[in-house]
């Protein structure tokens, strides 16, 4: 499963707003799609399990299952 390091201000309550590198990757290099699930992990040590709800080159978003 992929893991992606986010920004702690990425995380509101139980969603995911990807940096625009990330969803570069994660749109064009990993080619996920909408329905997939990675984890986010942040500087503080937590970790989520993400399932992508928006997926395109510029914006990505997903939500904390």
């Amino acid at each position: 499963m992929h893991r992606f390091f986010v920004p702690s201000a990425s995380i509101q309550s139980n969603q995911v707003a990807f940096p625009s590198e990330a969803a570069h990757q994660i749109y064009s290099v990993l080619r996920l799609r909408p329905g997939q699930r990675l984890v986010v992990l942040n500087n503080l040590g937590d970790e989520y399990l993400v399932e992508l709800d928006e997926v395109n080159q510029k914006a990505t978003s997903g939500k904390i299952i």
